[in-house]
């Protein structure tokens, strides 16, 4: 059970960087500004979650462990 939350995380962290990289790119094509950094804002968030993500996991593995 747990792994296929991790493993949801994680593809939800991914589709986040890469819909924010579309995002990103069509606002840049589209209105120069406004979508762009929405998109730029997806990004760092998907980064920041992956960051948070991989740290996190070991964090709470070493504090369960003793």
């Amino acid at each position: 059970m747990l792994n296929n939350v991790k493993w949801g995380a994680a593809v939800a962290l991914i589709l986040g960087f890469f819909v924010g990289l579309i995002v990103w790119v069509g606002g840049r094509w589209v209105d120069h500004h406004r979508a762009g950094k929405v998109g730029v804002v997806m990004m760092l968030c998907a980064v920041a979650g992956a960051i948070l993500y991989g740290i996190g996991w070991s964090l709470i593995n070493s504090f369960a462990g003793g």
